[in-house]
């Protein structure tokens, strides 16, 4: 049965699939923009096949999914830091 969706289910599914996107901000964009995209495809044909409550119940809280999104991308590598960046750039002309 395909469900119809209103204006609210879909501000719904874009706040998730935002939720996600500021998570997963130490990928690169272009990966970033990949997973984002393939998240909320995945979202909308759900939510058309069993309604966008049970769509984004089935995917769990959005921590978790971008944890899983950063381990599958980085492994048990370190992951680049912004703030171990900017510290690194402004220790050096301090010295």
């Amino acid at each position: 049965m395909t469900h119809t969706r209103n204006v609210f289910d879909r501000l719904r599914i874009e706040r998730y699939v935002w939720s996600v996107d500021q998570q997963i901000y130490d990928l690169p964009r272009a990966s970033r923009i990949a997973k984002r995209r393939e998240l909320r495809g995945n979202i909308l044909s759900a939510a058309a096949d069993v309604g966008t409550t049970a769509a984004l119940r089935g995917l769990g809280p959005t921590r978790r999914l971008a944890l899983d999104y950063l381990a599958a991308e980085f492994d048990d590598q370190p992951r680049p830091s912004w703030v171990a960046a900017a510290y690194v750039g402004l220790s050096g002309p301090l010295s």
